[in-house]
């Protein structure tokens, strides 16, 4: 299960997993973007199940002849993910927490909607999506699920206070949840939180279009000025669900040689 499947990371980390003949649960707000992966997955359908929807929603009201039913509130996207999966498959073996929201700004000029945006889709998200999962692994003693988190944390970052935070909570979330799988003698639950430096992907080159100059020093901060490949991103996701090279704690530091300067 991908969130944040629609473009950036999270597609490319959706389309490598199919490319490996697996069975995919896709999530992101666009529909229509989300079945065009699908289509490059596998175009008969049998091997993806798209779930469309804000992530960050717990539940989605029922509309009635304009009227929103609040008591008739549909499970929200998380949920239905968990429920496709189980149905579709009857298992549920990896999920990974893309979705998220730089909402860059200054934090004297950070609006309110900045601040609620991005803590809604990296941290509400992910709890609206791996909640569920961690029932569902829980019975059958086994899982990955893996938050996609950002180097913002380490050191905070210009104009990402409202991203900074979010990620650093989502974090704390994953690794208290570790520690409650360990205690509850499913260990072989795992939660890994693959903290990023600058990909050349997604926000970066958003970045690069709305502010060169922010860019260029987060650029320069690489070896040679060069971006964390995509492909070098999606190949460590593969590992970590393998289980190949794992490290010893919940958090993996996955800079790409980023220098803080």
């Amino acid at each position: 299960m991908v969130t944040g499947a629609s473009q950036g990371i999270g597609k490319a980390i959706a389309l490598a997993f199919g490319e490996l003949g697996a069975n995919v649960v896709l999530n992101a707000r666009s529909e229509s973007t989300l079945e065009e992966v699908g289509q490059i997955i596998d175009s008969t359908g049998q091997r993806v199940a798209i779930i469309a929807g804000d992530i960050s929603r717990r539940t989605i009201p029922e509309v009635k002849e304009e009227k929103v039913t609040i008591s008739e509130a549909i499970p929200g996207p998380g949920d239905l993910m968990v429920a496709a999966a189980k149905e579709r498959w009857q298992r549920l073996d990896i999920v990974i927490h893309s979705a998220g929201d730089e909402a860059n700004n200054l934090f004297m000029r950070q609006t309110d909607e900045d601040w609620d945006k991005a803590l809604a889709i990296k941290l509400t998200g992910a709890r609206n999506i791996m909640k569920p999962a961690v029932s569902a692994m829980y019975r059958t003693k086994e899982g990955v699920l893996i938050g996609l988190s950002s180097v913002a944390v380490d050191r905070g970052n210009f104009g990402q206070s409202a991203y900074s935070a979010a990620n650093a909570a989502m974090e704390k979330m994953m690794e208290s949840a570790q520690i409650e799988m360990v205690q509850m003698q499913r260990p072989d639950v795992r939660f890994t939180a693959l903290r990023l430096g600058p990909v050349n992907a997604g926000m970066m080159l958003r970045l690069k279009e709305s502010s060169p100059e922010h860019y260029q020093m987060l650029a320069d901060r690489m070896p040679n000025s060069e971006l964390i490949p995509l492909e070098t991103v999606t190949d460590r996701v593969l590992e970590i669900a393998s289980g190949v090279n794992l490290q010893p704690s919940v958090i993996e530091k996955f800079y790409g040689g980023f220098s803080f300067g």
